[in-house]
């Protein structure tokens, strides 16, 4: 069971991964408003989402928790290096 909340922080990690790298490539200097509320608007939706999963997994005890926070961070760093090396070349 570990395994599956493992696997749920990686999908929650690879989404919140590339809603941020989706909005930074949106991002324009000339609409300052509208990037406002793309950002608040993705915020508030990853931090629901990582919120709702977290809570859900401590339902199922600690551990699950704990499952939960490493397959987001393990994705987070992995999909960040990732694209930064691709990005860079």
């Amino acid at each position: 069971m570990n395994l599956v909340w493992l696997f749920c922080g990686g999908v929650v990690g690879l989404f919140n991964i590339t809603t941020q790298w989706w909005l930074i490539k949106r991002l324009h200097p000339e609409s300052p408003n509208q990037g406002l509320i793309w950002t608040m608007g993705s915020l508030l939706l990853r931090w629901l989402l990582i919120t709702g999963l977290f809570i859900l997994a401590l339902q199922y005890g600690p551990v699950s928790a704990v499952m939960v926070v490493a397959g987001l961070w393990i994705t987070r760093w992995s999909l960040l290096g990732w694209l930064t090396l691709r990005d860079s070349s």
